[in-house]
């Protein structure tokens, strides 16, 4: 089986989690259940990881062109985004619905830049 195959597999099911672990959040409330938090933040950031040291990876074995780095930037940044609103939104307080929509909206974000990394990468 091609190793790019199994790493897109393995990101969209870890994306899957996500967004599977975000829908029960949403849907429990505030005060978040600790388990279902936690594996929701740590498999963001184990994706956020991968996707990091695939790059590099990929960038040792070929020089990497302005427009990936770019599309790979405005991922960063919205990786970032949705970190710093998650992390809000983690408070006990009541947030506005400008940061829950941030959130959302950087996490349907999110895939497609990846998909298109891959596509520029592949």
């Amino acid at each position: 089986m091609d190793y790019n195959l199994i790493s897109i597999s393995v990101i969209a099911v870890l994306f899957i989690v996500i967004f599977a672990s975000g829908y029960r959040l949403n849907q429990t409330g505030k005060p978040y259940n600790t388990i279902t938090f936690n594996i929701h933040k740590l498999i963001g950031l184990a994706v956020m990881a991968i996707l990091i040291v695939k790059l590099y990876k990929m960038n040792q074995v070929s020089d990497i062109g302005w427009s990936e780095w770019i599309t790979c930037t405005i991922a960063g940044l919205l990786f970032l985004s949705a970190i710093i609103s998650g992390g809000v939104l983690s408070i006990d307080k009541q947030m506005p619905d400008i940061v829950i929509k941030i959130h959302r909206v950087n996490a349907y974000l999110i895939i497609p830049i990846i998909a298109i990394i891959y596509y520029q990468l592949i």
